[in-house]
């Protein structure tokens, strides 16, 4: 990789998340992508592949150039998701991003994005942030809508929720 993609790639963990809400503490995305990683060392039964942690951790840089469109704005308009997703993927491929997941992978990393999501609107709410219920509940119901991919999901979705709620 050179110099260029590199840096381009670096400075893109500071894409900020929520820049459309008011939230006491701005995510980035480097800490977005840290935190879905650390949630599949959690639910995976053995350690994640080097695959999935790299998916992890670059699944949004083609933020850099998009933004963070929030989610529900995605979830409202199927276009616009799928025109994100397909600059996505030519960003990745341009930057040599691209990783071979298993199915299961690809539904562990889909999970683990939305519950991240969850456990970041939950600490919103503890800090008495209800502009942001409304998120929370929507990424609820479509972590719900994926289930749970195994039963190490589930318990931490219980555990962690408690403990933030």
């Amino acid at each position: 990789m050179n110099l260029a993609k590199f840096a381009t790639l670096y400075n893109a963990g500071a894409v900020k998340r929520y820049h459309t809400m008011r939230v006491h503490e701005h995510q980035s995305l480097a800490a977005h992508s840290w935190g879905i990683a650390m949630i599949l060392a959690a639910i995976c039964d053995e350690p994640p592949s080097g695959e999935l942690l790299l998916a992890a951790l670059t699944h949004d840089l083609a933020e850099i150039e998009t933004g963070d469109v929030p989610a529900p704005m995605k979830w409202n308009d199927q276009d616009l998701s799928d025109s994100l997703y397909d600059a996505g993927t030519k960003f990745d491929r341009e930057h040599g991003i691209v990783f071979d997941l298993s199915d299961q992978e690809y539904q562990l990393l889909q999970w683990a994005d939305t519950f991240e999501l969850i456990l970041f609107c939950a600490a919103e709410i503890n800090m008495g942030n209800k502009a942001i219920v409304s998120t929370y509940n929507r990424g609820k119901i479509r972590l719900k809508s994926y289930g749970f991919p195994n039963h190490n999901a589930e318990d931490l979705f219980y555990t962690l929720l408690k403990e933030r709620l």
